[in-house]
C-alpha cells in the first residue's frame, strides 16, 4: 500500500471519529432547544403540545437513535432541518460558507505572502536595525487575540474615522451595479480580513525567519553564489524554497484554528459567515445547524491538511527521493 493511500485511510478514520464527536458535543450543552426557541411560551403549552413538538423535531428519541438517523440522512445527502430557522441545513450553510471562505482565504493568503516576504527580506539583512524592529514589532503583535484587534479596528477606523462600515458583508436595501457591489463587499471585508491577517502574521513571520536562519550558510547556497546566480534567485529560489516547508505545514494546520478565530471576528463585525452562524446556533441550541457547521469545519481542516501533505512533498526533495526509493524497492 502506498504512503498516500495510508494517509487517505487515516483521514477517513479521522473523519469518522470527528463526525461522531461533532454530533455528540452539541447534545452535551445544558438547556433545552425548545425552551431556547419558544422561551416563556413553553410554560403556556400543554404537555401534549410539548410532546408533539419533541416528536416533530426528533427530540423524543434517545441520542443513539438520533445519531443513527443523522448518519442515515448524511448518506442520503440530507444534512437535516433547522429547528430554529425552519429551513434545511444545506440551504442555511451555503451563503455563510461563501462569506467565511472569502474571509479566511483572503486573510490566510495575505498573512502568508506578507509574513514570508518580510521574513526573507529581514533575515537577508540580519543584524540591521530594520530586522530588530521587525522582530520586536511582530513579537508584540503575537500576544493580541482576534477580538481585541478587531475591537481596536472598529473603534479607530469604523467609529471615529468612519472609513469602513461597522458590520455586515454587504449594504442591504441598495440596488448597486456589479462594480459598485464588489467595491461594497471589499469595504465590508477590509476590517475582518485585516484583523485575521494581523493576528496570523507574527506566527508566519517568526517561523519563516527561524527557518531562514537555519538555512543561511548551507553549502547549496554557497554553491549557488559561486555559480554567479543573482542575489534574488538565491534568496527566493534556494533559501526561501527550503525554509518554506515548516511554514506551509503550519499554514495547513492553522486552517482549523483560523475557522475558530473567525468565530470571534465574525461576531465582532456581525459578519454573516459560519462563525456568526455558529454563535447564533449555540444561543438557540440549534443542533442540526451545529452538526452541519462542525461537519463542514471537519472537512475543511482535513482537506487543508491533505493539500499541505501534497505541497510538502513537492517542496522537499528529500521526501520525493524517499518516495522514489520506496517505489523502486517495492518493484
Amino acid at each position: 500500500m502506498s504512503a498516500m493511500a495510508k494517509r487517505l485511510m487515516e483521514y477517513g478514520l479521522t473523519l469518522v471519529i470527528l463526525v461522531i464527536l461533532g454530533f455528540m458535543l452539541p447534545h452535551l450543552m445544558a438547556g433545552d432547544p425548545l425552551v431556547a426557541i419558544y422561551g416563556d411560551a413553553m410554560v403556556e403549552m400543554t404537555d401534549e403540545v410539548r410532546a408533539a413538538l419533541r416528536e416533530r423535531f426528533g427530540l423524543d428519541k434517545s441520542i443513539g437513535i438520533q445519531f443513527v438517523r443523522y448518519i442515515t440522512s448524511l448518506i442520503r445527502g440530507d444534512m437535516g432541518y433547522s429547528i430554529y430557522r425552519s429551513a434545511g441545513v444545506s440551504e442555511i450553510l451555503g451563503p455563510p460558507l461563501v462569506w467565511t471562505l472569502l474571509l479566511t482565504g483572503s486573510s490566510l493568503l495575505l498573512s502568508f505572502i506578507i509574513g514570508v516576504v518580510a521574513a526573507v527580506e529581514m533575515t537577508w539583512r540580519r543584524g540591521s536595525r530594520y530586522e530588530k524592529c521587525a522582530v520586536i514589532g511582530f513579537l508584540l503583535l503575537s500576544g493580541m487575540p482576534e477580538y481585541f484587534v478587531g475591537s481596536l479596528l472598529v473603534i479607530g477606523l469604523a467609529v471615529h474615522l468612519e472609513l469602513f462600515p461597522l458590520c455586515g458583508a454587504l449594504t442591504e436595501g441598495t440596488d448597486l451595479a456589479i462594480i459598485s457591489r464588489l467595491f461594497d463587499i471589499v469595504r465590508h471585508l477590509a476590517l475582518p480580513v485585516a484583523t485575521l491577517t494581523i493576528v496570523q502574521l507574527p506566527g508566519t513571520f517568526l517561523l519563516m525567519r527561524g527557518a531562514m536562519v537555519s538555512v543561511m550558510g548551507r553549502r547549496h547556497l554557497l554553491t549557488a553564489q559561486g555559480n554567479g546566480l543573482s542575489d534574488r534567485v538565491i534568496r527566493y529560489g534556494h533559501a526561501a524554497r527550503t525554509a518554506l516547508i515548516p511554514v506551509v505545514t503550519r499554514t495547513g494546520i492553522r486552517m482549523g484554528t483560523l475557522v475558530a478565530g473567525a468565530l470571534f471576528v465574525e461576531t465582532v463585525f456581525a459578519y454573516p459567515g459560519l462563525g456568526f452562524l455558529t454563535y447564533d446556533a449555540l444561543l438557540h441550541h440549534d443542533y442540526p445547524v451545529l452538526h452541519g457547521v462542525l461537519l463542514l469545519m471537519t472537512i475543511m481542516v482535513l482537506l487543508a491538511n491533505l493539500l499541505t501533505d501534497i505541497l510538502v512533498r513537492k517542496l522537499d526533495p528529500r521526501t520525493r527521493d524517499v518516495h522514489r526509493l520506496h517505489r523502486s524497492f517495492s518493484l
